[in-house]
């Protein structure tokens, strides 16, 4: 079965549609990227790697700081909503795997 065409199939990227994949890969998800610029989500990805850009954030070790969060306000009872906030470039599964 053939993947459905974009607006923008096989169409040069612009250097505002670079300049966007740059600006926001990494804190919107990339099918978000894709449907906004009109694009497959292999192409944005393509995009990234070419421009020599991480595909993803390499992994930071928790600090002593990030967990006394998690254990303070999982204690008092808030709920992942209100600790994200608080813990910048973590993600729900990353903080649910720190409690275990």
């Amino acid at each position: 079965m053939r993947k459905t065409r974009t607006e923008n199939h096989r169409k040069a990227w612009t250097q505002v549609e670079l300049e966007f994949v740059k600006t926001y890969y990494g804190t919107v998800p990339t099918e978000n990227i894709a449907k906004i610029l009109g694009r497959t989500f292999d192409a944005v990805r393509w995009v990234v790697r070419n421009q020599k850009q991480r595909l993803m954030v390499p992994y930071h070790p928790w600090t002593e700081a990030e967990k006394e969060i998690i254990r303070t306000h999982f204690a008092t009872g808030n709920g992942i909503a209100d600790i994200l906030p608080l813990l910048p470039g973590r993600t729900r599964g990353a903080i649910y795997l720190c409690l275990n």
